[in-house]
């Protein structure tokens, strides 16, 4: 049951009561008239009819005394007939007739004044011996009657209406009470998942541990301790690398019992007042007295890395960590936690080290790149950047001189730090958010650039894009198609390239993109194969039509036997596949001879060309096609 769908029967089980209490007033109300009815049906029938028939007998007792006259009588005659027989007949005196037999009683006495009806018509002398036997009947009925009128008012009927009370209140009582106890229960449930909402909030799914969200606050905490007891902290950023891919391997759930081993190793060895939080998918945060990172460091390190073993004999995963101190390398724990991230990455990158401490030559980087970050922001929010630019590599095809592929190669050439790095500046475009914003300008400058080519050279290009990560989304195929809706290239020429990390992030989305890419006529390639451990894995459930082999395979093939063979294996497998194999970083003839006796489809490298800007390029297809010359 859903926590909303609790809220909603708290809701109704309240509305219940409310009922229920609007109910019990009703039910008060409407047994209150009944026993008002009663009362007063009961006072006045009975009251009036005992009155009437003791002043008739009283005026006949007068009459046989000579101290009444046969008016008064006749009078008090006729009064108490009338009592008696709206007693008898009337609706309003229907429950009190039903009492104590009452209507027999009456029934009985009225049968009486009838019997004597003729002596009241033609009244006798008061000493008539007629009248003597009336009036002993009548008196003999008048016990009767009084005795009816006590029980009426003290007998069981006369409770009937406050038992009606009791039962009512009796039922109420009990409805309320289940409704109450239901209420409090729903209560208690709302109050345990809101309790576990709280939890879960701040912390950890699937380890329990602290969640990102919280660790600011709790490291604003401790920094705040530290500095008050004059002491010294330094926070841990473990990562486990390629985390992703042996989870795809091996499955979520294999992946799930990992991380929570992981925790259970650095709760027992950091202990219970460490504070220990998860970060990321595989990315653990630990804070530690500074003197503890050379002492309990290395053991908690050893003890992961046990785990990590056991899970991947082949030793694909690594372990590494960054670290920061404060105060002594930080003011803030803002800074504490970026700092040690900058360690992390430093440590991600060095395969050689797998504990990498902040340094000034970090902050120098991270200060450069934060400028790199906000200038690149600038330059794209204003549309036209003065220092990005791109570059195209011709992409050959070996059986069809007649078509060339070029690959887009992003440029910045910024005005104070020189030449940025491509991957340096797709780095820092994704972690500040501009991965998208920056692919949508890479596209758009393409479609500028080629839009410039003569038309009649276009129809043999295919062109190569290459993806970052914020770019691979399900969203990516009508983008693309948008923006080349009004040409200069068809869907068919365009080539989109993406390594197998980003491929491999998320499988089963990676297989929806890719197959609504195909369906919209745009090739795929997947690029710098080789270089993950999965690739033959998961190459026959990926959608994509092109493999390009890492420059890492191919230089120097001609002097290495072995790296021949591999490559060949692959190229025959890529071709089994249906796919066309490109061969990258091809720099001299000899390697050239070599990935062509293979079988590549395509070739890539410096031997036929160094990355172009637009006019070299423009000078390069002339050369590729000499009769093609209108623009």
């Amino acid at each position: 049951m859903s926590f909303y769908s609790k809220f909603i029967i708290l809701g109704l089980l309240i509305i219940g009561m409310a009922s229920g209490m609007v109910g019990a007033l009703s039910s008060f109300q409407n047994v209150s008239q009944r026993i008002a009815t009663h009362t007063t049906l009961s006072a006045w029938s009975l009251a009036q009819l005992e009155l009437e028939y003791q002043k008739f007998c009283t005026e006949l007792q007068l009459y046989r005394a000579g101290r009444s006259s046969a008016e008064q009588l006749t009078l008090a005659y006729d009064l108490a007939w009338n009592r008696m027989d709206v007693f008898l007949n009337g609706t309003e005196s229907k429950l009190v007739r039903e009492n104590f037999g009452a209507q027999a009683l009456i029934q009985r006495t009225f049968g009486v004044l009838q019997q004597y009806e003729p002596v009241i018509t033609a009244l006798p002398p008061p000493e008539s011996a007629i009248l003597a036997e009336w009036e002993r009947h009548s008196l003999a009925l008048l016990p009767e009657i009084r005795k009816l009128m006590v029980l009426n008012f003290t007998g069981r009927g006369a409770t009937r209406g406050m038992e009606a009370i009791d039962l009512s209140v009796r039922d109420i009582s009990w409805g309320l009470a289940v409704l109450s106890l239901l209420s409090l229960l729903m209560s208690y449930l709302l109050f345990r998942e809101a309790r576990q909402h709280w939890f879960l909030s701040l912390h950890d799914s699937l380890t329990g541990l602290t969640n990102r969200a919280r660790l600011p606050q709790l490291l604003k905490e401790r920094c705040h301790q530290s500095s008050i007891r004059q002491t010294s902290v330094s926070l841990c950023l473990l990562n486990v690398l390629r985390f992703h891919e042996v989870n795809n391997l091996f499955g979520y759930q294999n992946g799930d019992q990992l991380l929570r081993r992981l925790s259970d190793i650095l709760r027992q060895k950091a202990g219970k007042t460490a504070l220990i939080a998860r970060t990321g998918s595989s990315e653990f945060a630990l804070l530690l007295p500074r003197q503890q990172v050379t002492t309990l460091l290395p053991e908690i390190m050893q003890a992961l890395e046990v785990v990590l073993k056991e899970y991947d004999p082949a030793h694909r995963m690594r372990l590494c960590c960054g670290i920061s101190t404060f105060p002594e390398q930080c003011t803030s724990p803002v800074e504490l936690f970026q700092f040690a991230e900058l360690a992390l990455a430093a440590a991600k990158k060095n395969s050689a080290v797998s504990v990498q401490h902040f340094n000034i030559q970090m902050q120098s980087t991270f200060q450069r790149r934060r400028e790199l970050a906000t200038q690149l922001r600038a330059e794209l929010q204003a549309g036209s950047p003065a220092g990005l630019y791109l570059c195209y590599q011709p992409i050959h095809v070996v059986d069809d001189p007649h078509s060339l592929g070029i690959e887009v190669l992003l440029r910045w050439k910024h005005a104070s730090f020189g030449f940025v790095s491509p991957p340096e500046v797709i780095e820092i475009a994704e972690e500040h958010g501009l991965g998208d914003v920056l692919g949508d300008w890479i596209f758009r400058q393409v479609i500028m650039d080629l839009s410039s080519l003569p038309s009649s050279i276009l129809p043999r290009l295919s062109v190569a894009v290459n993806l970052s990560e914020s770019m691979f989304s399900l969203a990516l195929s009508d983008r693309v198609v948008q923006l080349f809706r009004q040409g200069p290239l068809r869907p068919q020429q365009l080539v989109l390239e993406l390594t197998e990390t980003i491929a491999l992030h998320d499988f089963s989305v990676s297989q929806q993109i890719l197959t609504s890419l195909r369906e919209a006529g745009i090739r795929i390639a997947l690029d710098d194969f080789g270089t993950g451990y999965s690739s033959l894995a998961y190459l026959k459930e990926l959608p994509v039509d092109k493999l390009k082999l890492d420059k890492s395979f191919i230089q120097q093939i001609h002097l290495d036997t072995r790296q021949l063979q591999l490559v060949q294996h692959i190229t025959e497998l890529a071709h089994d596949l249906g796919l066309t194999v490109v061969a990258e970083g091809v720099e001299s003839a000899a390697e050239r001879e070599i990935v062509i006796a293979i079988g590549v489809d395509e070739i890539q490298g410096y031997h036929y060309s160094r990355p172009l800007e637009l006019p070299q390029l423009r000078h390069y297809l002339q050369r590729c096609f000499p009769a093609e010359t209108t623009v």
